[in-house]
């Protein structure tokens, strides 16, 4: 499933910062209550520059009076294999230190030989506040893998990480993410989010566990935001994307 933690520099998001940031709902379902305003964003990377490897979402968040909702799609991969997604969370405050979410995502695989994959998942998130700038959330992702949509076969699967967040001031902010999927060792993410002269931003961060860092450099303009962020990986090169949000006051 598509929830881009491994790259955690497209959902970092402070509640200091005022980021309003529409990606940050694909790393923990409750981040959509930190925007206070509506925003929609576009984000493309070409992952160690092979075109059959490129990703793509379209983000949109729309707070309410009754909690926060965000939706996206999103595609990945070339002609011989791609992934269409379309993800739909909802979060809200159950009182001042704590709050939930759930994010819904229904994926369409397409493999080899025309063959093609349905999966459903849902990620259900808890957020509490630790302190006035520490928080923690913690997540479980169940998904079903159906391996043909002719004759119906699923395979349960479940992730959970857990996520701590520090907002050091109001112009730096760390986070980290303890990933545990499926079968796989535990992945540490960290990385961190440096704000200067109020428009200009600067992100850097690590995966333990595809052993891949990121780094960013933004811009903000008004109503919008650019970002341009390079990841490196040892082995398989560099992956550069390009991301654009624009916001609208309620």
């Amino acid at each position: 499933m598509s929830l881009l933690l491994n790259n955690s520099g497209i959902t970092q998001t402070s509640k200091f910062q005022n980021n309003n940031n529409p990606f940050s709902f694909l790393k923990d379902p409750t981040a959509v209550l930190m925007s206070d305003k509506r925003s929609i964003g576009c984000w493309g990377e070409r992952n160690y520059l092979l075109k059959d490897l490129s990703h793509f979402i379209l983000a949109f968040n729309y707070p309410n009076r009754l909690g926060k909702m965000a939706m996206a799609v999103d595609y990945f991969g070339g002609v011989n294999y791609n992934e269409s997604s379309f993800l739909f969370d909802y979060a809200h405050h159950l009182n001042d230190k704590s709050s939930i979410g759930i994010l819904f995502q229904s994926q369409l695989v397409k493999l080899v030989q025309h063959q093609k994959e349905l999966r459903l998942g849902a990620v259900l998130g808890g957020n509490f506040m630790l302190s006035e700038k520490l928080s923690t959330s913690i997540c479980l992702n169940n998904y079903l893998y159906n391996s043909s949509l002719s004759g119906f076969s699923s395979i349960s699967k479940t992730d959970f990480w857990c996520n701590l967040d520090y907002n050091v001031t109001n112009s730096f902010y760390l986070s980290s993410t303890l990933l545990k999927q499926n079968n796989q060792t535990p992945n540490l993410i960290l990385g961190f989010m440096y704000h200067f002269r109020k428009k200009i931003f600067i992100k850097y961060g690590f995966s333990s566990g595809i052993n891949q860092m990121y780094a960013s450099v933004g811009f903000a303009l008004n109503n919008m935001r650019l970002e341009i962020t390079n990841s490196f990986h040892p082995k398989l090169g560099i992956t550069p994307s390009l991301s654009i949000v624009t916001n609208k006051s309620q």
